[in-house]
């Protein structure tokens, strides 16, 4: 079995467009347009997030001899290097789960698991947050920025500079109020 990869709602949108609607030539030109649009840009993002995972491995060496100069801690955000975190909500679990569940159990709403996942791009180091329902403090302004400002700080080897990617959802709050949010605590 092959692993999975995220799936783009408007690639999707595109996909099933060209295919049930093949019969209308026009439509389906202006369809492939946009697109071929579409997929230009989705390059264009892939080739900036390459561009910082490199550059964050490349400055990744200074770090480390930093870091062992300094007899293993260096000062946060110390070193003028970069590095490259990215992060993003997965979707929601159920649990426990199953589908012979007998009875009246059947009837029971099962308890909801929130996934959280931040990565270091450069080591290929990722924390995983598995949160309760009723320990969750929101997907919104206050709960995704405060775990990903707790997961930098852990990870910090002392890059002074940070390249964060995540996805366009609005549970990664892409929005100015966390970029000053990053701004001002980092």
């Amino acid at each position: 079995m092959s692993p999975r990869t995220d799936l783009c709602d408007t690639c999707q949108h595109f996909r099933n467009g060209l295919q049930y609607n093949t019969y209308k030539e026009e439509e389906a030109k202006d369809l492939l347009t946009k697109y071929k649009e579409h997929l230009a840009k989705v390059k264009l993002e892939r080739n900036y997030y390459n561009q910082n995972t490199k550059l964050a491995v490349e400055q990744r060496k200074l770090v480390d001899e930093n870091y062992l100069v300094m007899g293993g801690k260096a000062d946060y955000c110390s070193i003028s290097t970069t590095a490259h975190y990215s992060y993003n909500w997965a979707q929601n679990v159920h649990v426990s789960h199953s589908d012979q569940q007998i009875s009246k159990i059947y009837y029971l709403s099962p308890c909801k698991v929130h996934l959280f996942g931040i990565q270091n791009e450069t080591i290929h180091e990722q924390i995983n947050y598995v949160l309760d329902e009723n320990e969750i403090i929101g997907k919104g302004p206050n709960g995704t920025p405060s775990i990903v400002f707790d997961r930098i700080k852990r990870l910090n080897k002392g890059e002074k500079h940070l390249k964060i990617t995540c996805d366009n959802t609005g549970g990664q709050n892409k929005n100015n109020a966390t970029i000053w949010f990053y701004l001002l605590y980092i």
